[in-house]
């Protein structure tokens, strides 16, 4: 026998459906300003790309984590069998020296990985969120150009029965009011987002970058000593 559905995924069938309902409402809508024509086409890219980059971020961060978690161990391993090994004295210094190495190469990378999670990853994930909301403003707009397109309607078939012409001029100038507001404020709030967007990108991926510099630098000067002083014993 099936099993019947439970609310939680009642509830998230019902929403599942008004989003898909939203999105086609919102993707099948042709602009006729083409201001707000781009806008659209390119939020409905952008949100995709976005999304998809920030599950990656997401994966590499874990992998990173779990990376980091292993070279703590190894170093550890490395330091302890180095200590309980005397019968090769040059073997074990040199064992010791690497897994001490490798305790400093954790620290590095546990610092490399808490930037990527704070300068990449949190950059994605508001990203997300803003673009959604870029996309929830337009389409605020669209169903405010259907309502006004309804009450125009309504407003000649009033005139065509010759009744609540008065209650149907009200609605369709109130509603053409709004649309005519809501556009000018969208305009506007598509604009600075436009320009947050590229201002903080551009400024979350320097970061980002230097931090993988400096952490490289770090890696680099740490083995290089390392492989010096093994040289010399």
């Amino acid at each position: 026998e099936a099993r019947g559905r439970s609310r939680k995924e009642k509830v998230g069938g019902f929403f599942s459906k008004l989003s898909k309902a939203v999105d086609n409402s919102f993707n099948n809508h042709t602009d006729a300003e083409d201001f707000f024509e781009t806008n659209k086409q390119f939020i409905v890219i952008y949100n995709a790309a976005i999304k998809e980059a920030k599950k990656t971020s997401e994966d590499k961060v874990k992998k990173r984590a779990a990376m980091v978690s292993q070279i703590d161990k190894t170093a550890m391993y490395l330091v302890h069998l180095a200590n309980t090994q005397q019968v090769h004295e040059q073997l074990c210094l040199g064992m010791r020296k690497v897994g001490e190495s490798e305790g400093k190469s954790y620290q590095i990378e546990k610092k490399l990985a808490a930037k990527e999670d704070l300068k990449l990853t949190d950059l994605l994930r508001y990203y997300v969120a803003d673009g959604q909301a870029a996309k929830d403003l337009m389409y605020r707009r669209v169903k405010a150009f259907n309502a006004m397109k309804d009450a125009e309607k309504g407003l000649l078939q009033a005139k065509a029965k010759g009744k609540k012409v008065v209650e149907a001029q009200d609605l369709a100038t109130s509603t053409d009011e709004k649309y005519k507001k809501m556009t000018d404020s969208a305009r506007d709030e598509l604009k600075v987002f436009q320009k947050r967007r590229v201002a903080a990108f551009r400024k979350g991926l320097i970061q980002y970058t230097q931090c993988q510099i400096r952490q490289a630098r770090e890696q680099h000067g740490l083995w290089k000593d390392v492989f010096a002083a093994l040289k010399q014993e």
